[in-house]
């Protein structure tokens, strides 16, 4: 009797750990809730201080990753306490980066390393040499740079026009990269949109931005 007895425990038990995998395992992972997962931040380029990987359309992808035990899409996730070659670091714990299951997207300041434009040298040349246009051939527009030479910066009118609008940075450089700016505090801003699937690649989807209280680290900064 006894032996029954333990037998149907186990079988019981046996039933509900498969049911209680397969509830889990059917759980999408963009559904979980934040204390489930973790978000790394875009690793910030010591020369431009923006993002590394910033694309021309100011963005900068990171990937996120469901926390030790964690359970969705099939797939049981697990973390480590070491770190490999293929590791990231999230959260105090490293993770497989090929265990990413979404990228969260940034925005970011558009800088190229090979060509920087300073706006504290833009800004002095349009203040005191604008009449000259040196602040637009800096900035790679040399056709108005040199009408302003030849106009005393267009009758001193656009000389003044153009230092208020690079001041404003209205006027940025010809290249469609933004300036590099001295003591920059913080180049990234955080976006509510989710990128679902495991390639930082892949086509950007439909911006998602989440009102109920499950998502609030997808969107602050």
């Amino acid at each position: 009797m006894a032996a029954q007895f333990r037998t149907s425990v186990t079988l019981v038990a046996s039933a509900v750990l498969l049911l209680c995998k397969e509830i889990y395992s059917a759980i999408d992972c963009v559904d979980l809730y934040n204390t489930q997962f973790c978000c790394t931040n875009p690793s910030i380029d010591p020369t431009t201080q923006s993002a590394v990987g910033c694309t021309s359309n100011r963005s900068v992808v990171a990937p996120c990753f469901a926390k030790d035990g964690v359970a969705c899409n099939g797939k049981l996730y697990t973390s480590s306490t070491t770190a490999d070659n293929s590791s990231v670091y999230c959260d105090g714990e490293y993770y497989d980066r090929s265990d990413a299951i979404f990228y969260r997207q940034h925005s970011c300041h558009y800088i190229n390393p090979d060509k920087m434009y300073h706006f504290n040298v833009a800004v002095p040349l349009s203040i005191f040499l604008g009449p000259l246009g040196v602040d637009r051939f800096y900035l790679g527009y040399p056709a108005i740079g040199l009408a302003k030479l030849c106009t005393a910066g267009f009758f001193f009118i656009g000389w003044y026009i153009d230092v208020v609008l690079i001041v404003l940075q209205i006027v940025k450089p010809a290249d469609g990269t933004d300036y590099a700016m001295v003591r920059r505090r913080k180049l990234i801003y955080t976006t509510c949109v989710i990128m679902e699937g495991s390639a930082p690649n892949m086509p950007l989807p439909t911006s998602h931005h989440h009102t109920a209280p499950r998502f609030p680290q997808r969107c602050m900064t």
